[in-house]
């Protein structure tokens, strides 16, 4: 099955979900760097990065999914591009017990 792309605005900008149906995951790409892979500054405030996780909730639950409490923080830090995939991957892998450096 081939992925849905989508953009989602929730407000004056958009963030691109890749969806593939089903029970599968959502995955909210943001995009911290530029082309060229330059980093830049947080384009997305924390309140409306978690309007954006809030607004997520309600479709989560119809799939019988939630986050933790630490997966959303994780993922407001995704979305304001504060941390990178690398970055929340390392966090993610330690916190599953693999030891990662």
């Amino acid at each position: 099955m081939k992925a849905d792309t989508k953009t989602a605005a929730p407000s004056d900008r958009a963030s691109k979900l890749v969806t593939s149906g089903g029970a599968e995951p959502i995955q909210v790409l943001p995009h911290p760097t530029t082309d060229q892979g330059e980093l830049v500054e947080p384009h997305v405030t924390e309140a409306e990065a978690r309007a954006d996780i809030a607004a997520m909730e309600p479709i989560m639950a119809i799939e019988g999914r939630q986050m933790s409490d630490a997966d959303k923080e994780l993922l407001v830090d995704l979305i304001r591009g504060t941390k990178t995939f690398e970055e929340i991957t390392k966090i993610l892998a330690r916190e599953a017990g693999y030891d990662i450096d």
